[in-house]
Parts: C-alpha cells; sequence; structure tokens
C-alpha cells in the first residue's frame, strides 16, 4: 500500500509520455516508497499529470482544476475514485507555470476494456468484470449524489479499470460541480462527452427544463456499460444526429431527420414531454437489440433501467444497486467494502471553490530548485502507451 505521508517529489521518477489533453501532459514514472518498518523500499507505478497556464484566472481552466482538487479532496479515503497522492509546482523562479498531479497509475479504462476483444469473448466477462466495473461506478456516484456532487462527465474514458485487482475509479472531475439545488442552476449544452449525454440534454441544449444531474450521470454510466457490452459507442456528429442513432441503435427505433426537425421547429421545447408523448414512435421500450439480447435478464433490466428515455423512471444509483443483477456474493463483497469507508461528514460539500492564488499556494507547495531537478519531466519516450493492458484471464 502506498504511504501517502511519505509521498515525496524527490522520490518520483518520469519515464514515458502516455497521453495529450486538452489542459496538458499525462506521463508514467515511478515512486520510491522508502523503507518502513512495515515493510521493504518498494516502486510504485504513478501517472504525473502536467497542467499547464492553471493559474490564469480568466480562463475556464483554472476554476475546473481547482474544483477537481477540491472534490477529490472531498472524497478521500474512498477507493471509487483516485486520491492525488502528490501536488507540486515549480520553484516560483522558473519559467514554468505548470501543476504536477502524482496519482496511482491505473493501466487502462473502460473505453479500453470494451475494445479488449479476447477479454470480452472469455464467458465470465459480462457477469463479472462489467458487473464489478458497473457496481464500483455506481457506488462511487451514490456517494457523491448524497453529498450533492455531480460529476457530469461521465464516459468511458473517465472510468480507469485495474483488472489485476478488479477496481475501477471515477477521474477526471474538471466538469464536476458541488450544488445545494440539485445542479439546476449550471448546466449548459457542454457538459458530458457527446456520445454519453442524455436524450433529454440532447433535445434541449440550453437545459431550459432544469433538468437532474444526478440522472445525466446516470445515462452516461447506461452509455458506458452499452460500450462495454457491444464493444463501441454511439457516436453522432452533432446534437441531433446523435439523438436519431441512439434511438435507432439502442431502441431499436426507425427514425428520420425529419422527426426531428419538426421537434426543433417548435414552438415550446420540452424534452421531457415530447419523448413520453413519442414513446410508440421512439421505441417499443421493451427490448434492445439481438446483441444485447444474449446477455441475462437482470443485465438487461440494469440497462435499459439507467438508459430510461424519461430521466425519472431511472431512478438513483442505490436503487439500481439494489437490482436483482448485483445480488450475487462478489459484488456484495465489493461493496461492503466500498462502503467501509465513506466521504467525511464534517464538509460542506455544496460550497464551491474559489481557486485563487491562495488556494494554489495551500494544495501544491512550490519545490526548492534542488527537489525540481530531480523530477523535471523528460520527453524520454513520445510513445503513447497502448489503450489495453495485458489480459487478465477472469
Amino acid at each position: 500500500m502506498i504511504r501517502t505521508d511519505l509521498i515525496h517529489p524527490k522520490n518520483t521518477t518520469v519515464s514515458t509520455f502516455v497521453a495529450m489533453g486538452g489542459y496538458g501532459k499525462v506521463f508514467k514514472g515511478k515512486y520510491t516508497q522508502p523503507a518502513t518498518e512495515d515493510g521493504p523500499e518498494e516502486e510504485i507505478d504513478v501517472a504525473i499529470k502536467r497542467i499547464h497556464d492553471y493559474d490564469n484566472e480568466k480562463n475556464d481552466r483554472c476554476k475546473r482544476v481547482g474544483r477537481e482538487i477540491d472534490i477529490l479532496k472531498k472524497l478521500k479515503g474512498n477507493n471509487e475514485f483516485i486520491e492525488p497522492l502528490h501536488i507540486y509546482r515549480a520553484p516560483a523562479d522558473k519559467n514554468d507555470q505548470s501543476l504536477y498531479i502524482v496519482m496511482p497509475f491505473v493501466p487502462q479504462t473502460a473505453h479500453g476494456v470494451a475494445r479488449n476483444i479476447e477479454l470480452r469473448q472469455s464467458a465470465d466477462y459480462v457477469e463479472v468484470v462489467v458487473k464489478l466495473i458497473i457496481a464500483q461506478v455506481l457506488s462511487g456516484l451514490q456517494k457523491m449524489h448524497a453529498h450533492q456532487l455531480y460529476h457530469r462527465d461521465m464516459s468511458s474514458s473517465n472510468i480507469l479499470v485495474d483488472l489485476d485487482n478488479n477496481f475501477a475509479y471515477i477521474s477526471d472531475f474538471g466538469l464536476s460541480r458541488a450544488s445545494p439545488l440539485g445542479g439546476n442552476e449550471m448546466l449548459t449544452p457542454m457538459v458530458v462527452t457527446l456520445p454519453f449525454r442524455a436524450l433529454e440534454l440532447l433535445l434541449d441544449p440550453s437545459a431550459k427544463g432544469g433538468y437532474s444531474p444526478a440522472l445525466l450521470d446516470l445515462w452516461g454510466v447506461g452509455m458506458i456499460m452499452w460500450e462495454l457490452l457491444t464493444g463501441s459507442s454511439v457516436q453522432g456528429a452533432d446534437e441531433i444526429k446523435q439523438a436519431i442513432l441512439i434511438i435507432n441503435t439502442i431502441f431499436g427505433g426507425k427514425l428520420e431527420f425529419d422527426f426531428w426537425k419538426n421537434y426543433n421547429n417548435g414552438s415550446t421545447k420540452n424534452a421531457t414531454a415530447f419523448l413520453e408523448k413519442n414513446q410508440a414512435k421512439l421505441a417499443s421500450g421493451t427490448a434492445f437489440p439481438e446483441h444485447i439480447t444474449s446477455t441475462s435478464q437482470a443485465c438487461q433490466d440494469v440497462l435499459f433501467k439507467l438508459l430510461s428515455q424519461i430521466p425519472d423512471k431511472r431512478g438513483s444509483a442505490a436503487e439500481i444497486l439494489d437490482m436483482p443483477w448485483f445480488d450475487d456474493e462478489y459484488v456484495k463483497e465489493a461493496l461492503t467494502f466500498l462502503r467501509s469507508n465513506q466521504p467525511a461528514s464534517d464538509i460542506d460539500y455544496a460550497q464551491d471553490v474559489d481557486p485563487t492564488a491562495a488556494f494554489f499556494d495551500e494544495i501544491a507547495p512550490r519545490l526548492t530548485e534542488e527537489e525540481f531537478q530531480m523530477t523535471t519531466i523528460k520527453h524520454t519516450s513520445s510513445k503513447t502507451l497502448p489503450s489495453s493492458a495485458p489480459l487478465t484471464q477472469v
């Protein structure tokens, strides 16, 4: 186990470039944990996230980085989330305005798992791998939603998967928000990556309907589950094409673009009312395509619940975890372990962070010149790691 009290940048070395993101780069490195009375020196794989221009208060990056760090601090100690090991900055006199976040390295994402053909063909893939991933994600959302925290960007790329130890983690909290009002006041057209965006938001991108971000999160889990079961995601070119693809691909509808054009030309747009009124045209609502119906009925029931076209019918993460599909011993054991840790009760979770200079001074100390020289990221390799780690037999 990583001793977080011993984490220090001087014990961290960087070896491999992993990926480029919108706000910076991610590298894989090694953290050398010093020997303690509990065990010998140990090398541990870590991910180092380098975020550039993080403190420019004139752009959204500053707010998003601050919120992500703040929410991860609030969720500290809960195993459904990746906990930062160390956060630091370069010395003040360096021409490096980056923030460095050191985290445990997790080799895969749900996106990579879904495309691992050999793993997907294994006998227990659906009833072990997929079930455990979805159960852990729902457990994490249950904790977040109970404290008025909303992820708002549930996607297969944001679910990290450690197949060796059967762990799944929710990551990337850049769009997450805390809200005492259930999130209705802050929904924007840009929340949630398009292939994982719920129907009600696709049909009403201005979010004037005041839709629940908790229910948007659950839809995202449904689309992640769909991708894990089918090996591919549903991807349209824009909101309307995405909505058509969802109805036709997932629910077996037979819609043409003109059908949606009539909706868009309407004087009053209420996505939920539209979905309720047109259920017969949108889908039968009782079955999925053939490549899903080969799974157990209990599995399909969970998927159908998560992807309910009427938002309120999705229920809650807690309600879905009580469904029969999750009623087996290894899932119960996993959930018992996860529920043994809960977010602290003495924190104001609804308080949104104000990412000022003082905030970053507190959470990300500047290194000394000697420390920084020991941890400077060098581009020793520009090769991106493969999306799938070696197959773990199940």
